[in-house]
């Protein structure tokens, strides 16, 4: 009976977890401090990019379906940063609460696959729209089908998430060596659980955002250059009148010319810095996974890896004129200049007004 209650006491007693990490104190505030600002931009932009969809009808498009479903993903992630990491971090007792933990690591896990899948679907939709034949475009961005692939973007990372656990594959909760809410690195077959991850998030979404882009980068090169031919024949027929205004045609072509180019950059570079990002935010992680199990290395990858949400929004709006004048709306607190107001704000006008 003593012995009983003396393994009651000791099991209470908190325990220094910097006793079970691999790493010091120090290094996990330094981590915790990151993630705190990745929590902190990447919640901010996240609501702001669904806020103005919501706000503005001019932002009601099939894309932004997608970017709106990217945006909850990304936002979803940010706001567990505290409790499934930060937390955890700087807290030098372990969580009691094994399902809180669990519950934590399941949607972070689930929010970045969904990023990932999110991502992949802009890609092909641009692709589709830009490239793509008209009957396809009219037959797949269907109401039900856009419904139904969102669905997907979070039903296959949640699946694959969980539906190796019941066969002994790997666990969640958390995680004593790194002190997060995240996958069990430790259990006996983590590194199959590993795999899992690996090629069921990174492979698809990488490959289908590398053809989309690709093509795209090669269709938009090749208009631009069939452009500049059609302007050349134009003028060469316009110098068959007017052979006494070589200063003006010179005008126009050095015009032409210098907005062509300054396009066909502007694009190229977005499409590189999107294709980039995603590449060295995700392959570094995912390769390591692949590559070793050394907790240090997968926690610090992970910080790198995790700064993908707070930038989706930057890039995916960024560059977008529509986007760029709701979200100045917002961040002026002037709603009333919002173009083409949806029925919410129209209602919340309404409301306000009232009062």
């Amino acid at each position: 009976m003593e012995n009983a209650s003396i393994q009651v006491i000791v099991e209470l007693l908190p325990v220094d977890v910097n006793k079970t990490s691999l790493f010091t104190y120090g290094e996990r505030v330094g981590v915790a401090i990151v993630l705190l600002i990745i929590f902190v931009l990447g919640t901010l932009g996240n609501s702001i990019v669904i806020l103005a969809v919501a706000l503005s009808k001019d932002l009601h498009t099939i894309p932004n379906v997608f970017v709106v479903s990217l945006a909850i993903a990304d936002l979803c992630y940010c706001l567990l940063l505290p409790s499934s990491s930060v937390i955890p971090l700087l807290s030098r007792v372990p969580w009691r609460s094994e399902t809180l933990c669990f519950l934590s690591a399941l949607m972070a896990y689930t929010s970045v696959g969904a990023s990932l899948y999110n991502l992949a679907c802009i890609a092909l939709n641009r692709l589709l729209v830009i490239r793509g034949p008209a009957k396809a475009r009219k037959w797949l961005f269907t109401t039900k089908k856009i419904a139904i692939m969102v669905a997907g973007t979070w039903a296959i990372p949640l699946a694959a998430i969980l539906v190796p656990l019941p066969f002994g594959i790997g666990a969640l909760g958390l995680d004593k060596q790194d002190n997060t809410c995240s996958d069990i690195d430790t259990h006996p077959r983590s590194i199959e659980y590993h795999l899992i991850q690996v090629f069921c998030f990174y492979p698809l979404p990488l490959m289908i955002l590398i053809i989309s882009y690709s093509l795209l980068f090669f269709h938009v090169h090749y208009s631009f250059k069939h452009r500049r031919e059609s302007f050349k024949l134009t003028h060469q027929e316009m110098s068959d009148f007017r052979t006494d205004d070589d200063t003006m045609q010179d005008k126009l072509k050095a015009r032409f010319k210098k907005r062509t180019n300054r396009q066909q950059l502007q694009i190229t570079k977005n499409l590189f810095i999107v294709s980039c990002v995603f590449v060295v935010c995700g392959a570094p992680y995912s390769v390591a996974l692949l590559t070793t199990s050394n907790a240090r290395i997968l926690l610090f990858l992970s910080v790198l890896f995790t700064f993908n949400s707070c930038v989706n929004p930057i890039l995916y709006t960024v560059n977008h004129s529509r986007f760029k004048v709701v979200i100045l709306c917002i961040l002026r607190c002037r709603l009333k200049d919002i173009p083409k107001p949806s029925a919410l704000l129209v209602s919340l006008r309404a409301t306000f007004c009232r009062v």
